[in-house]
């Protein structure tokens, strides 16, 4: 009697538990079928986006976008959303995600009436991450977007904008490039020091850190006794930079006396 009396409640249970389980694959089933009506409901998914968007809940517009985008790429809405991506991206300060959206948006529209905005704002984007994080590889990709644009249209409403981020990139490229020569300079590695001055003399011959280019070129052509070197580069800086701090120091008492590193840390950063 004991036996019967545990098997049934036993049975019970099981019964409880199976229902719960049916009821809660029955709720999922439903939470699947409405997700499924709602991702593939172009209108709704663009409509949302819109909604979140100007509203400022970034998130949930990106998440709307994002899945219009990917359900429907090439309808009257995918442009669009991926348009949208991109500057959802930067208002939310994901500059380097806002560059992958970029390049997806790139591939995939070439012909877009966008294309040029999409390369003004990625390079706005890279020069942002270049200066915020010291890393030239977005300052270059910035400049090469900035120079390929003016390629594509000269004319361009955005010109103003490529002139001053072409400096801002040029700048943080150039001051990296100088940044390893003087590493290299610091280790007697003469040579190597002087390809990366020379670098930037010869590829970024108007950038803001050309004069110090050549003042540190001036040193290493000392040192390696290249004396016709020397002077050339001593009589163009002499002709084009003498108001520099630069010239300044070639004429001081240490250009007579040649060191791996020359000038004060403090003095230069003034």
């Amino acid at each position: 009697m004991v036996f019967f009396r545990n098997l049934n409640l036993s049975l019970f249970i099981l019964m409880i538990l199976l229902s719960s389980c049916n009821q809660k694959m029955i709720n999922d089933v439903e939470l699947l079928e409405k997700y499924d009506k709602f991702q593939y409901d172009e209108q709704t998914l663009y409509n949302m986006g819109e909604k979140e968007r100007n509203d400022h809940n970034y998130a949930k517009a990106i998440k709307y976008f994002k899945t219009l985008q990917t359900s429907y790429p090439f309808s009257k809405y995918g442009e669009y959303a991926q348009y949208q991506l991109v500057h959802l991206m930067i208002d939310s300060s994901r500059y380097d995600a806002a560059s992958i959206y970029v390049d997806t948006f790139i591939e995939m529209y070439p012909r877009s009436k966008y294309i040029d905005e999409m390369y003004h704002l990625q390079s706005n984007a890279l020069v942002h991450l270049g200066m915020t994080t010291n890393n030239s590889d977005y300052a270059l990709k910035a400049y090469n977007n900035l120079k390929n644009l003016q390629l594509r249209n000269p004319t361009s409403q955005y010109q103003m904008d490529i002139y001053s981020n072409l400096e801002k990139a040029k700048n943080l490229i150039t001051r990296n490039i100088i940044d390893i020569g003087i590493y290299y300079q610091d280790r007697l590695n003469l040579l190597a020091a002087l390809k990366r001055f020379n670098q930037v003399i010869n590829d970024f011959s108007d950038s803001d850190h050309v004069a110090e280019a050549y003042y540190r070129a001036i040193q290493m052509y000392k040192l390696l006794n290249l004396q016709d070197k020397e002077m050339e580069y001593y009589q163009y800086m002499e002709k084009h930079f003498d108001k520099s701090k630069f010239f300044k120091m070639l004429q001081s008492k240490a250009h007579d006396n040649p060191k791996p590193t020359l000038y004060n840390e403090k003095q230069l950063a003034n």
